[in-house]
């Protein structure tokens, strides 16, 4: 690993039984044991605890035996609601199409329409040198998700509507005082696929 490691990041390392990942919980500067194993580590040649994601145990390596893992594929602790996500996936899958379509009250045909005004345009968040708004590309990936059939969504697919479920319920909560029409509030959530001033 070229820079020192951290507490929280993600890294992978090799064990007997195949490559893993898991995180950073501590830098060791001194003899500690772990598992039975003993890491002669000091200030000037510091050693690292990590927790495997799959397993949950914990070893100490040195950094150069770590190497870092990008948090989008590092693997998320498991609460009980993803455990139990994991043990039944078609149901998870599911209720992430169910959220989304109740978060998304606007057609394809309707938001594609949209998506091709100024006032979309207009709103949102435009990263550097980019002139398109984060949320106006993120209505043009829920036009391809709202003609997908659901048996042909990937597990990218259900993320980005993960997404936009929280985006929109997040969104909502901080709707402003009277007539929001025209207001880059009610703009910026129709990006998203939500008009909430069409009828449920």
């Amino acid at each position: 690993m070229t820079k020192t490691p951290k507490a929280g990041d993600a890294v992978g390392w090799t064990t007997p039984q195949g490559k893993t990942t898991g995180v950073v919980t501590r830098k060791v500067t001194d003899t500690t044991a772990v598992k039975g194993h003993v890491a002669k580590a000091s200030k000037s040649k510091p050693q690292f605890e990590v927790k495997s994601d799959k397993s949950g145990k914990k070893a100490i390596h040195s950094a150069e035996a770590l190497t870092p893992v990008p948090e989008s594929n590092a693997a998320a602790p498991r609460s009980p609601r993803r455990a139990a996500a994991a043990a039944h996936p078609d149901q998870d899958a599911a209720k992430v199409v169910s959220d989304f379509r109740q978060a998304v009250n606007m057609t394809s045909k309707a938001l594609t329409a949209w998506l091709e005004t100024d006032d979309s345009r207009s709103v949102g968040f435009k990263g550097s040198g980019s002139g398109e708004s984060v949320g106006h590309r993120s209505g043009r990936r829920i036009v391809r998700l709202l003609e997908k059939n659901a048996g042909d969504l990937t597990a990218g697919d259900r993320a980005h509507m993960r997404k936009v479920v929280g985006y929109v319920h997040r969104h909502l909560a901080q709707r402003p005082a009277g007539d929001v029409t025209e207001t880059p509030w009610r703009y910026s959530l129709m990006n998203w696929g939500h008009d909430p001033n069409r009828s449920a």
